[in-house]
């Protein structure tokens, strides 16, 4: 008996010598019809190749008999039908049927959707290619959305812990949770940013050796399951190798923890077409799925004429039918890495309700009633108290809280009432989308004509933005040039010094 000891790999020759005349392989105990081994030949199981690979039993026939039966195929499907006829027959729907279709978006396409999920949990992710360098390019992205995302994550921020972050704030953010990147290091780094409405913590515990990497853990009012998020950035020196076997061992023990996880980040592993098919794809994928996680993007994310490829990714294991995920179509500053988000319709309850931000709303605001009320006697309690001069303060103090909630309601803060920077017109928030349709004209048909008018209305654009804020500053330091206290104010605003950015109440440590 001849004893074969690999499932599908090349075995030169047998390992024991012929007792019976039979041939058995030792894996999975199937008869190999093979009589006279010689020692310089290679041989296989045949079984065990049938089990890998799950079309070697189709018969060579198969396509003639896909021909035969074309004739009863409705010669007047349309895109959609045969779209769908091909989901349908998808092998790995079983897995991902809970998935949305994976898209590109532009900013109106973003909004319809956003405004679509009900005030949905969102995340969004950006290789940046220095923060610094493209914050003003960023905010104006920002800026240009009607909506507003509630996790924005950065990878190759190019920061160090020596840099200044007030200038890189962002209006109802937190102070960015970075993993700097090393000093003796050209480019790297992480950040990611919180909405002020989410209580948040900083997961220091949990960290992969070898990308730079930051984790923070959203805490759900109500229960005890937490958000756990992440962002990574892996160069391609760090040995792929290894970062898979290190995400494996972090996401395997996140995984015991029962946690929902979101990993966002450019990993440098490309999972577009063929290249999806590359040892070091499939075991990053392996990892991935043995945890639990899917890979949600499957449209390039780097785009160039003479390339493209998948290496920015958004991860999770949370299993909604409520999730919603694509890719920007719009190219930031000069980073040639498009982003990425998801949002999930079924997490919104992370929110703090008590946390929500107010403030008065001047635009039902009466003076004359408001005269009235403050000259009513009947509405000042505190006169007619004998107590302490302190208790009669209190008391004088809330009085004068009821009639200016009776005369001056408060609303909720959203986007369209937080800061917004004044020199952005309509005229060139309308530009900045005519820009993101130009990029897509490029990316579609790359044309000589269609990439030159992009760059050229990219330039001009750039210059427009840069002079209309330069011309700004320029009239309000004209305009306070008499007073040192507002020219003051006007310079903290072109340093972005002086904001009151949220910084985390905690850090944990499990």
């Amino acid at each position: 008996m001849r004893v074969l000891l690999y499932p599908y790999l090349p075995l030169r020759g047998p390992l024991s010598l012929p007792l019976c005349g039979l041939s058995f392989h030792f894996q999975c105990g199937s008869h190999i019809p093979t009589s006279d081994f010689e020692s310089n030949q290679i041989y296989w199981c045949l079984h065990c190749l049938h089990e890998t690979f799950p079309f070697s039993g189709i018969p060579d026939n198969d396509l003639d008999i896909f021909y035969d039966n074309l004739d009863n195929i409705n010669n007047n499907l349309s895109v959609d039908e045969v779209n769908n006829y091909f989901e349908s027959i998808n092998p790995d729907g079983n897995i991902t049927s809970y998935l949305t279709t994976n898209e590109y978006f532009n900013f109106d396409k973003f909004d319809t959707l956003y405004k679509s999920c009900d005030h949905p949990l969102s995340v969004f992710h950006l290789n940046c290619r220095s923060l610094p360098a493209n914050y003003s390019e960023i905010s104006n992205f920002f800026e240009t959305l009607e909506s507003r995302f509630d996790i924005i994550t950065f990878s190759e921020t190019f920061l160090t812990d020596n840099i200044e972050l007030g200038p890189l704030s962002f209006a109802g953010y937190t102070s960015p949770f970075c993993d700097f990147r090393d000093s003796m290091k050209p480019r790297g780094g992480t950040a990611i940013y919180v909405r002020n409405e989410l209580d948040v913590t900083e997961r220091s515990d949990i960290k992969i050796i070898g990308p730079e990497n930051k984790w923070i853990q959203v805490n759900h009012p109500h229960s005890n399951k937490p958000l756990i998020v992440g962002c990574i950035y892996r160069s391609q020196q760090v040995d792929t190798s290894n970062f898979i076997s290190n995400l494996d061992s972090t996401l395997h023990t996140l995984a015991d923890k029962n946690y929902d996880v979101i990993v966002t980040g450019d990993i440098n592993i490309d999972l577009y077409g063929n290249n999806a098919n590359t040892i070091n794809s499939l075991d990053y994928l392996a990892a991935l799925s043995s945890n639990g996680f899917t890979q949600l993007i499957d449209k390039p994310t780097r785009i160039t004429p003479f390339s493209r490829t998948l290496i920015d990714h958004i991860s999770t294991n949370i299993k909604s039918s409520l999730c919603h995920h694509g890719v920007f179509l719009h190219e930031i500053g000069t980073s040639d890495n498009l982003s990425t988000f998801i949002l999930l319709s079924d997490y919104n309850t992370y929110f703090k309700p008590e946390s929500s931000k107010t403030s008065y709303d001047f635009s039902q605001f009466n003076k004359n009633n408001f005269i009235d009320s403050l000259n009513n006697p009947d509405l000042w309690t505190y006169k007619s108290l004998n107590v302490p001069s302190t208790d009669r303060f209190n008391c004088f103090y809330k009085d004068f809280q009821n009639i200016c909630s009776h005369n001056l309601p408060t609303k909720i803060i959203t986007k369209k009432d937080l800061p917004k920077k004044p020199w952005l017109t309509a005229s060139l928030l309308t530009a900045i989308k005519r820009k993101g349709y130009l990029y897509t004209k490029s990316v579609s048909n790359p044309s000589e004509y269609n990439l030159t008018a992009y760059k050229k209305y990219r330039n001009l654009l750039t210059s427009l933005l840069r002079a209309a804020e330069k011309q700004y500053y320029s009239k309000e330091f004209e305009k306070n040039k008499s007073s040192i206290k507002k020219t003051w104010r006007t310079i903290n605003s072109v340093l972005h010094r002086g904001k009151n950015l949220s910084h985390p109440k905690k850090t944990s440590l499990h």
